[in-house]
């Protein structure tokens, strides 16, 4: 899918039952998890492999997404275990 953040935009934590893969076309992207913390710009691709993630776009973005889900299972649920930190504010 095609996704557009505008800038100061902010995800709820959220997991996805397999890896989201995306790639930054314009701005950069904000990913922060419990044991890993990016920002992503325009050009550069990152896979996150699953578990609760939140992403931000400070600057705003848009990118490409592919989430992979088992067959059954849903493609997001949302999290309520990690609260997220400051890093991508």
């Amino acid at each position: 899918m095609e996704s557009w953040f505008p800038a100061g935009m902010r995800t709820r934590v959220h997991s996805h039952s397999g890896p989201e893969g995306f790639y930054v076309i314009d701005g950069e992207q904000c990913t922060q998890s419990p044991t890993d913390r990016r920002v992503i710009k325009a050009g550069e691709s990152y896979i996150v492999p699953g578990g609760a993630h939140l992403q931000a776009a400070p600057k705003g973005r848009r990118s490409l997404v592919l989430i992979l889900a088992p067959a059954g299972e849903p493609w997001m649920r949302l999290n309520d275990d990690w609260k997220g930190g400051d890093f991508c504010r």
